[in-house]
């Protein structure tokens, strides 16, 4: 009796996990006839369409988190659904198809992703550069570049002369600095007149939203020549994205 039962519970076992194989069609084909008849439009919508929508708003709820974590749901995304495909393939043609196709979707993935995780993690930031003269001997044009992919809203800019303490607030550049080189026929600056010219220490910092820099420079004339030594540092990074010295 025991081994009938055990017998029994084996067979089952068997048809359970057979019949969840055929609810994925995972069951080989010429078991129950042609895999088209077991999947209708509305089992892939709501089986595998359906899960793939979820997978790809749980990447775009995280995405400003984590964009390692985002980019594997919108890759789950993808392959259930080419996955849900896989019931209708009952020819060796429809096979090939979609191998062919998810393997050409799966390769456009990698090369959008790898792009969009490369712009994400290269750091953006403003930073600014003086002219090396003084005009009309009195003053420096500070440009203000911009670095990375992302576009800065609401700039704001305050130049700090750590030589006398005065501040200078800039608020030109609340619409925003687009990505890229300078306009040369309109490009930005700030006027600022130094109160030590040629020992200037300056700190600078900008404001945006979600954004935060700071950056800390000194200007001297060595031998008629004129060095600098900037640091960049933008929040919530605590090393550096720019630190450099002329000389060194």
């Amino acid at each position: 009796m025991a081994n009938g039962g055990n017998a029994r519970d084996r067979r089952r076992m068997r048809r359970m996990v057979q019949r969840a194989l055929e609810t994925y069609g995972y069951s080989p084909k010429g078991v129950s006839g042609l895999a088209e008849k077991r999947q209708s439009f509305w089992d892939f919508v709501l089986m595998y369409l359906v899960t793939a929508v979820g997978f790809v708003g749980l990447g775009i709820a995280v995405r400003e988190f984590s964009v390692v974590v985002a980019s594997v749901l919108y890759l789950i995304a993808l392959l259930v659904f080419s996955r849900g495909f896989w019931a209708w393939c009952n020819s060796r043609r429809k096979t090939v198809t979609l191998l062919l196709s998810s393997g050409i979707a799966l390769l456009a993935f990698i090369c959008l992703d790898s792009s969009w995780i490369r712009e994400k993690w290269t750091p953006t930031f403003l930073y600014l550069t003086p002219t090396h003269e003084l005009i009309d001997c009195e003053r420096r044009a500070f440009f203000v570049n911009h670095s990375g992919f992302e576009v800065l809203q609401n700039v704001r800019v305050v130049i700090k002369d750590n030589k006398n303490g005065a501040v200078l607030p800039n608020d030109d550049y609340k619409t925003g600095i687009e990505p890229g080189p300078q306009n040369p026929d309109a490009p930005r600056y700030i006027w600022v007149k130094p109160s030590s010219p040629w020992d200037e220490d300056y700190t600078i910092t900008v404001t945006g939203t979600k954004y935060r820099s700071v950056q800390e420079m000194v200007l001297r004339s060595t031998n008629q020549t004129v060095q600098f030594a900037v640091r960049i540092t933008v929040d919530p990074m605590k090393k550096p994205v720019v630190s450099c010295r002329d000389g060194r």
